[in-house]
């Protein structure tokens, strides 16, 4: 008869770190001020669900359609938008940990029941990492991207150990065609992607590759045929030569040449636990190469990792200008390769209670660069209070005094998270709204954006119930509080200088 399996600590405890990470990662998320990035995100989710209107077609969107999509059938459970949506990429950053768990769990298997304290560490310092802790949990399309292209990583490094390589290959093709739909920086991984199948799988598991890539691409591209001058202009005009005109004429010492450099030194060198992590890494992967000349002194992953890098740090550093979340891609990565490559010249056991106090130490670092970060506010105290929930009531309160709509604001999610009606050109928030006078003119009515200029002949067919002001910066709500005043509507002052102008 067999006898049921004992648990040791060295499991149990691990389990439950893993099982408290969860509801950390929400608490955290749900208690982080809005975003206006997360702005489009949540409308043009709200805007699928609610009206049936695509991306590209019926309103601006300034990225790849994928997370729309997922964000629509979401909404389509509750009217709790922001928490909805916020709540995906808590899940998503919470499988991205027990994934990065089971592959480091499975490398340090020389280290017996060991191996489940080694790898929850390497868990817990990738968890209070500054930039993780930046950037998970918000309704914008980071989280998911990340979890996609590592699994498909995972599974191109995997795929030999299983009877259905095939199978697998093409997977990982759709998991990075996934990423790629959802943020177009992720498209430079496309190359050594390909490398990677084909290395030692041949033209056949490229071709493989490539077809699952092709399939999770098919949102764009559909959206693309039905209106491929309007998707080119939002995926690549806005983001290029339009965002690089509006900023020139705002902050041009931010997008230089040398401010960008300077940025990314910042994010990489003058953060300790980022610094940590990139001394690591150069030591573990980088050094080796050098000092013997050879591939051979890496581990899989680590050859991988290496390749992927630089395409990485392309995807991170192109937009312009730069901002700390967009350097996130490498992180995770970076981790992975000094896991594996430590667990690959792993020799002696003498050694492990300096791996435990590295990792005790490194997390010690994280936890004491979070402190800053920390919510004592007042609302804290009340979940209600917290902004995730908090929107969505203050939402119904300005539709409760707005009616249902339209409302013309440069920050939509607030009506819909009441329920009411927008304007879909402004479903990007400011966005649209700030670069419009960069658009030529030829270009807008295509593009669906509206300009100061051309706001009152736009208004005539349609004129607002209400108009919400107070969200954005003053110069770019002016020409929406001039309307307001010069049609009658009147003001109640709602939270802070955040007014609603009702028609009377």
């Amino acid at each position: 008869m067999k006898l049921p399996r004992k648990y040791s600590s060295c499991e149990f405890v691990p389990a439950i770190l893993l099982l408290l990470i969860l509801p950390a990662l929400a608490i955290a998320s749900w208690t982080r001020p809005l975003d206006h990035d997360e702005q489009q995100f949540v409308a043009s989710g709200a805007l699928l669900a609610r009206y049936h209107l695509l991306p590209y077609v019926d309103y601006p969107y300034f990225h790849l359609p994928n997370l729309v999509f997922i964000f629509a059938g979401l909404f389509l459970t509750n009217g709790f938008l922001l928490l909805t949506a916020r709540s995906f990429n808590v899940v998503c950053a919470w499988l991205l940990l027990l994934l990065f768990f089971a592959l480091f769990s499975r490398r340090f298997r020389i280290l017996g029941d060991s191996r489940w304290v080694v790898a929850c560490g390497f868990v817990l310092v990738l968890a209070v990492n500054p930039l993780f802790r930046y950037t998970a949990g918000l309704a914008w399309n980071h989280d998911l991207p990340i979890l996609v292209s590592v699994a498909a990583l995972a599974l191109l490094l995997q795929r030999e150990k299983t009877k259905r390589s095939g199978f697998c290959t093409w997977l990982a093709g759709g998991l990075l065609g996934l990423a790629v739909g959802t943020r177009l920086s992720f498209l430079p991984l496309a190359l050594p992607f390909v490398i990677i199948a084909g290395w030692r799988g041949g033209f056949r598991c490229i071709l493989l590759f490539l077809a699952g890539f092709a399939v999770a691409c098919l949102p764009a591209l559909i959206l693309m045929a039905t209106g491929p001058r309007r998707f080119l202009f939002d995926t690549f005009v806005y983001n290029g030569p339009v965002n690089l005109a509006y900023r020139q004429s705002l902050i041009p010492s931010k997008i230089t040449l040398k401010s960008k450099e300077l940025f990314a030194f910042k994010q990489a060198f003058t953060v300790p636990s980022n610094g940590l992590l990139c001394f690591a890494f150069a030591l573990y992967n980088v050094w080796p190469l050098f000092r013997t000349r050879s591939a051979k002194a890496l581990c899989a992953e680590s050859k991988a990792i290496l390749l992927l890098l630089p395409f990485l740090f392309l995807g991170a550093w192109m937009p312009t200008p730069s901002y700390r979340q967009y350097y996130y891609s490498l992180v995770p990565f970076l981790f992975w390769g000094v896991a594996a490559q430590l667990a690959h010249t792993w020799t002696m056991e003498s050694s492990r209670p300096l791996l435990f106090a590295a990792l005790a130490a490194t997390f010690a670092v994280g936890v004491f660069e979070s402190i800053p970060d920390m919510r004592s506010d007042h609302y804290l105290a009340s979940a209600r209070h917290w902004p995730a929930f908090a929107v969505h009531h203050q939402g119904v309160a300005i539709t409760d005094i707005t009616g249902e709509g339209p409302v013309l604001t440069l920050c939509p999610i607030y009506p819909l998270e009441g329920g009411a009606a927008i304007y879909k050109e402004f479903a990007t928030g400011p966005f649209a709204w700030r670069t419009a006078p960069f658009v030529a003119e030829e270009d807008k009515d295509r593009a669906l954006i509206v300009d100061a200029d051309d706001l009152i002949p736009y208004l005539s067919h349609a004129p607002p119930r209400a108009v919400l002001t107070g969200f954005e910066d003053q110069t770019l709500e002016h020409p929406l509080v001039a309307y307001a005043q010069s049609n009658g509507y009147k003001p109640v002052k709602l939270i802070g200088l955040q007014v609603a102008w009702i028609k009377q």
